[in-house]
């Protein structure tokens, strides 16, 4: 898929789109760690988890330049939207998790809720600190 988004230039369309809505540019790094995440999340959304990284790898580099931001850090970004699982279809492992415990979708995203709100709330401003601390985030 990532090959496919960067051989036929979507990737650099939708890059381009991309980071005209949502502001990069800005300031703070907080904000430019909220947007990237925020990216990840919708991407996993319309995607499932196997698809986010393939078209997330595909875009790095024009959200690197227009972060400022490390290479590395744009493609550490991928894996802090995981934290952010809502819904089962999102990751093959849930489903099939899901289907052998017989829970209903009702109570099986009821169960997954908070652990969205733990990644959001507690391990993504953890997240932040940390990496500004040890120089990956800048500003």
């Amino acid at each position: 898929m990532g090959t496919v988004v960067t051989q036929s230039g979507l990737g650099e369309t939708l890059a381009n789109f991309l980071i005209a809505k949502m502001d990069l540019t800005a300031e703070s790094g907080l904000q430019k760690f909220v947007s990237v995440i925020g990216l990840g999340w919708i991407l996993q959304l319309v995607t499932t988890l196997p698809g986010q990284p393939a078209i997330m790898t595909a875009i790095s580099e024009p959200i690197a330049i227009a972060t400022g931001w490390p290479l590395a850090t744009v493609l550490m970004t991928q894996v802090s939207a995981w934290a952010l699982l809502i819904f089962p279809y999102q990751a093959p492992p849930l489903v099939a998790t899901r289907v052998i415990s017989g829970l209903p979708i009702s109570k099986f995203i009821r169960l997954m809720i908070p652990f969205a709100l733990f990644g959001a709330f507690i391990s993504l401003p953890l997240q932040y600190f940390w990496w500004k601390f040890l120089g990956y985030i800048s500003a």
